[in-house]
């Protein structure tokens, strides 16, 4: 299911859960996971402890894991992962069965960017403001295009609260930096007129969609498609057009 239907229809998860912060348990406790679109809700499963905690809107996912060693007694390794999550007040570890974690990422990806919490969502709003000064100032779409992708090179090389050692983490933050980029893109392209701004944008929406879909898919584990590749050469290609030097 698409994250974004789950505000008209949300779905409960079998869900594990732990964390450091006091509001949690500390150790692994059973339960489901409600994902609504806009918050991640965690019910214990015990009628005597049905107190419901919603988990922060602000969850960096660090890396999706193996259940290991004494976590089996528990948790079945084969049917479950852990979604380690880092947020302002300590880790939070849902750990969901494997055909559930990408929609699991995905409705954190929601709730990040309903709340504007992630540092993706910061950068998409300081593109646009960059997009408008520059069309104010009349700065030519190419350099405000270099300038945009200079932006987003430093937020992957700055890590945006991810570890680039986890495939599935590092295509979460991917699919939100690329999210940050293309409204300013379009934007630019709007008022300048620039065919090359336009191809630029097409061309990244097309790999915004490609990674979403990947996310969506029925291996949790893979990472990026092969046809997610395709159009980085011609990516590359426009780049050059626009005067960006290649990395």
């Amino acid at each position: 299911m698409d994250a974004g239907r789950l505000v008209g229809q949300p779905v409960a998860v079998t869900c594990f859960l732990r964390g450091a912060a006091e509001v949690f348990p500390h150790r692994w406790r059973n339960g489901v996971l409600l994902l609504d679109g806009r918050t991640l809700t965690w019910r214990p499963s015990l009628r005597r402890q049905n107190r419901a905690i919603r988990l922060p809107s602000r969850l960096d996912v660090e890396q999706v894991r193996e259940v290991r060693g004494t976590e089996g007694y528990l948790i079945q390794a084969v049917l479950f992962r852990i979604v380690v999550c880092q947020a302002t007040s300590g880790r939070v570890e849902p750990d969901v069965p494997i055909p559930d974690v990408p929609l699991v990422l995905r409705a954190i990806l929601a709730v990040r960017r309903d709340q504007g919490t992630s540092a993706p969502a910061v950068l998409g709003a300081r593109l646009l403001t960059l997009v408008d000064t520059g069309i104010s100032a009349g700065v030519p779409a190419a350099e405000t295009v270099a300038e945009i992708n200079r932006q987003a090179d430093s937020a992957i090389t700055d890590g945006v609260g991810v570890s680039a050692l986890d495939p599935q983490a590092y295509q979460l933050a991917q699919i939100e930096l690329l999210a940050a980029q293309i409204p300013a893109l379009r934007r630019l392209a709007d008022s300048s007129g620039d065919a090359r701004v336009t191809r630029y944008a097409d061309v990244l929406s097309a790999m915004y969609e490609k990674l979403e879909g990947d996310l969506a898919g029925d291996d949790p584990q893979a990472g990026p498609s092969p046809a997610f590749l395709s159009p980085l050469n011609e990516l590359i290609e426009i780049r050059r057009e626009l005067g960006i030097p290649d990395q």
